[in-house]
């Protein structure tokens, strides 16, 4: 690992002093702290490759629906034109560029995952590069960085949560993707630990959508709820910035986010293990087909059978596939009766 600059140094010694009152002051630090410099090249590397896989998922994602739709209302919207919305061209304020640039990046289901962080870069980069080019002046370092120290929290959150591998059929759920888009939005506005904190506050008054009943439904929702969140980061960071204060016992307060929302089962101690050591972003994966990763093991199973054995789509009538509980309700509601 390189060795950290003195800022991001005395920044992980005052978070392992234990002076944060939570969780949420550490992860403040780490993000308002990471320099360019303090990534491994292997992560740094592995960050260029998903912005540009990201922006091709867009790329592809700009004709599916309902992306008009939310076009049409971002232009109607009026405002400062600060950011481009992706494809298209359009001007519109930074927040309206990720209110539709994200869903764009979510669409074809194609975005990176991380196995309990959930999609990290489908909602960092809508919020990042808006606010990147309202901000302009950005170096491809800073830019890294941000997306780096998203992608940290993010995961980390996901990790305390057992997001994925705790999820049940009928599970109970709100999403926290919100953070890993409001960290990075945060960095790149170099907001100090303190504004930070403050950022990682308010976005847990606008959790991130727990509507899985949009799955079962096949609708929008799916798509747009990215939308949302990607908005609202941009603006959680620019409140921050302008010092409007939020909550501050975010994860282990009495009504915190793991009391209230994961109260079932969690690991606090997953929030802040090995920060600025062990990177997460390379337990990340893009994915292999456009559907959600909880279908890949059977996908790529049915392939290598037909590979094995000769076998083409004409000579199946049926398919039966099992699946582990975790992602039975993402990609087999409703079930067939």
């Amino acid at each position: 690992m390189p060795m950290t600059t003195s800022r991001q140094t005395r920044s992980l010694e005052h978070a392992s002093s234990g002076s944060f009152s939570d969780p949420a002051g550490t992860l403040a630090s780490f993000a308002a702290n990471l320099r360019f410099e303090d990534i491994p090249a292997e992560v740094s590397d592995l960050l260029k490759q998903r912005v540009l896989d990201t922006l091709a998922c867009a790329m592809a994602g700009s004709a599916e629906a309902p992306i008009p739709a939310l076009l049409d209302y971002a232009r109607a919207s009026g405002g400062t034109t600060e950011s481009r919305v992706w494809v298209f061209g359009d001007r519109v304020p930074a927040a309206m560029a990720a209110f539709v640039n994200g869903p764009m990046a979510r669409a074809l289901d194609l975005g990176d995952c991380h196995p309990e962080g959930q999609h990290l870069s489908e909602y960092i980069l809508p919020s990042l590069l808006a606010l990147a080019e309202a901000r302009g002046r950005v170096s491809g370092r800073e830019l890294i960085a941000a997306l780096c120290a998203g992608g940290e929290v993010q995961s980390r959150i996901g990790n305390a949560c057992l997001g994925l591998s705790g999820m049940a059929k009928y599970q109970r759920i709100t999403n926290y993707t919100q953070w890993g888009a409001i960290c990075a939005a945060g960095r790149l506005l170099d907001l100090d630990t303190d504004k930070m904190w403050n950022a990682i506050g308010i976005g847990y008054s606008i959790l991130g959508s727990g509507d899985l009943q949009c799955i079962a439904e096949g609708n929008h929702m799916m798509r747009v709820k990215h939308a949302f969140t990607c908005a609202d980061a941009v603006h959680c960071a620019r409140l921050a910035q302008a010092g409007v204060t939020g909550t501050r016992n975010v994860f282990l307060g009495p009504r915190g986010f793991l009391a209230t929302n994961y109260f079932h089962k969690n690991d606090p101690a997953a929030l802040t293990a090995a920060l600025g050591a062990k990177w997460e972003w390379l337990d990340s994966m893009t994915k292999g087909f456009a559907c959600c990763y909880g279908a890949h093991a059977g996908i790529t199973g049915v392939l290598q059978l037909m590979a094995d054995h000769g076998i083409s789509a004409s000579d199946m009538e049926t398919i039966e596939c099992g699946l582990h509980p975790a992602p039975f309700g993402l990609v087999a509601e409703p079930q067939e009766s």
